[in-house]
């Protein structure tokens, strides 16, 4: 996880701390514990559809043993009619092209599908996702400890301006 260089905000593993002395830096570090969360939930987003694709590569390996047959065609609609020569190479030279032109359309999509990073298994990615959960649950928990005692502070104030009544 790329996260952004921070001043009040400290990570160490999936510990989160905040070192702050005043109000305005408190009030700064809110802002920087928000973007280190945006970042960790577009990481774990990354991480969910990395998992996804894993999972789908991996029950593909278990199930490509034996290709699908297409179901089988009549006879006589498969064939094509050839009356004389001409209708002999036309149908021959129509049929290459349709064996090319499904080769072609079957290649991009195994080459575009997105499988999991060489070396990461399904479990190495739902243990980054776990991880990285738990990164944004003390991020989270952080986040309500300083947003708690900058109110507790401004509590206060607001008790002196508003007039009896």
């Amino acid at each position: 996880m790329q996260v952004p260089e921070t001043r009040f905000v400290k990570l160490d593993g999936t510990r989160v701390s905040v070192a702050v002395s005043s109000a305005a830096e408190a009030r700064h570090a809110v802002k920087e514990l928000r973007l280190v969360k945006r970042e960790a939930q577009r990481y774990r987003r990354e991480l969910a559809k990395a998992e996804k694709a894993a999972k789908a590569a991996s029950t593909a390996k278990k199930t490509s043993g034996k290709p699908r047959r297409a179901p089988r065609r009549r006879a006589d609609a498969a064939a094509p009619v050839i009356d004389n020569p001409l209708s002999y190479v036309w149908h021959s030279l129509a049929a290459v092209a349709n064996a090319a032109a499904t080769s072609d359309d079957e290649a991009p999509e195994k080459a575009g599908t997105k499988a999991a990073p060489a070396g990461h298994s399904a479990t190495s990615i739902a243990r980054s996702v776990a991880r990285t959960e738990e990164i944004i649950a003390s991020i989270d928990a952080c986040l309500m400890q300083i947003e708690a005692r900058l109110l507790d502070e401004m509590a206060p104030k607001r008790r002196a301006v508003r007039p009896a009544p």
